[in-house]
């Protein structure tokens, strides 16, 4: 029984090592297997993640200012490997990434002109300057006859260069901020001479039956404009081909304006020359104010070219001044109730107070730009286009609107007010301009 007990449990230990060896070997095959998938999948990821750091660019391809890794997010999301276990969020399209790489793709300088931080510009403007009333008298004809025809005699300003210098800070890609000054100084005239025998001309308040007959008519305005604007505005989607911008600052805006007119006889301006009657008048207008101002700029981006639309409003607060001055000259024909003779260089004049005033102002431009490659230094771009600015009621003017008909007899040696008017125009500047900015 003994030497039977201990074969049978041999046997059992014999039956267990085979079973135990069975298994270790079944375990062992999974294991194998599950090891080689594991490294399948290990392989298929390393291989997309080699397709996206260096599938090799298109011509258009943005390459970093950092290094050389060239994405191309198009190619990668469109030749997805199908590997096993595949994570959908790995595999899921960026579109921040893919918007970004087409923008730059098609658009590789005005991508890196975008990731500069410092802007300066300077500009060439050719602008007209203009205000709603422009008139510096009235021509009759015929005259003296009780029905003549008035034609009013204006100034018309032409395009006049001038320019505006910039600055832009761009902490990212998004932001900005922006300060620009532009200035102008001009002038413009006109003329007409008449007839004196048939007609005359001489300023608006000053024609009639009994008024002298001036031969001659001379106008001249001046323009002096000075507007700083500082902006802060914000790009949405700066990857984008369509960019829009929202923004708002501040203006300050210095506007002065005068018109003159000036009429004399036919014999000119000689006292020598058989006398001379003379009559100038000047109105005069001056404004400084500063207020908010905000508005919206639009562009679109196609092959390193800009579109650029944009659109501004604010509120200046100012003060407001404006006078009325007038010198005669009598040699000739001068009445002898108002002088004892000759009189020359008589000066008169009208002062208005100042005042508090509220200008509503508008600007519009638009314009196409074009960025060039970058370089070791920086970046240039060219920009043209056509701009506008209108002030409203920023022109302040008085005006004598009628004189005592008593006093009209002759060739005047002095004018008495009997009516006087106070009138508020608008101001305006527009014309076509080309910049050139500078990025580093």
């Amino acid at each position: 029984m003994k030497f039977n007990k201990t074969r049978c449990s041999v046997a059992a230990i014999l039956i267990n090592q085979c079973f135990l060896t069975g298994a270790l070997a079944m375990d062992q095959d999974a294991i194998i297997r599950r090891l080689d998938a594991l490294e399948r999948e290990n392989n298929a990821l390393k291989q997309r993640l080699s397709k996206v750091e260096h599938t090799a660019p298109k011509s258009k391809n943005y390459a970093t200012e950092q290094g050389s890794v060239r994405i191309d997010a198009t190619q990668h999301n469109a030749k997805r490997i199908n590997a096993p276990n595949t994570d959908p969020v790995l595999d899921a399209p960026d579109v921040n990434l893919v918007a970004s790489n087409n923008f730059s793709q098609n658009n590789p300088n005005l991508a890196a002109y975008s990731k500069r931080h410092f802007e300066l510009s300077g500009s060439l403007l050719f602008l007209q300057p203009g205000t709603d009333n422009l008139t510096y008298g009235t021509r009759v004809s015929p005259f003296p006859v009780p029905t003549p025809n008035w034609n009013d005699q204006a100034i018309a300003p032409s395009y006049q260069p001038t320019f505006n210098i910039g600055f832009r800070y761009m902490p990212n890609e998004s932001n900005d901020i922006d300060v620009n000054w532009t200035h102008l100084n001009t002038s413009a005239n006109a003329g007409v001479v008449v007839n004196p025998q048939t007609q005359m001309v001489g300023p608006s308040y000053y024609i009639g039956p009994q008024a002298s007959n001036y031969g001659m008519g001379q106008g001249y305005a001046t323009f002096a404009y000075d507007a700083v604007r500082i902006e802060a505005g914000h790009i949405f989607c700066p990857e984008c081909s369509f960019q829009f911008r929202p923004f708002g600052g501040v203006e300050v805006a210095n506007i002065n304006n005068s018109q003159t007119g000036n009429f004399s006889n036919a014999t000119g301006a000689q006292v020598d020359n058989g006398g001379l009657n003379f009559l100038s008048s000047t109105v005069t207008s001056k404004y400084i104010g500063v207020g908010p101002r905000a508005g919206i700029q639009t562009s679109y981006d196609w092959n390193d070219v800009q579109l650029i639309s944009k659109f501004g409003a604010g509120l200046l607060i100012g003060t407001q001044q404006s006078n009325f001055g007038m010198m005669t000259t009598c040699t000739v024909g001068c009445p002898a109730e108002r002088t004892l003779g000759p009189l020359v260089g008589n000066v008169q004049s009208w002062t208005a107070p100042s005042n508090t005033q509220v200008v509503p102002t508008v600007d519009t431009k638009l314009a196409a730009a074009y960025a060039f490659a970058p370089t070791s230094y920086g970046q240039f771009k060219v920009e043209l286009g056509y701009q506008a600015a209108l002030y409203f009621n920023v022109n302040n003017q008085y005006h004598l609107t009628n004189v005592p008909p008593q006093l009209q007899t002759s060739a005047p040696s002095g004018v008495y007010l009997a009516t006087g008017d106070r009138t508020q125009n608008n101001f305006f500047v527009q014309g076509p301009y080309i910049s050139g900015k500078w990025a580093y």
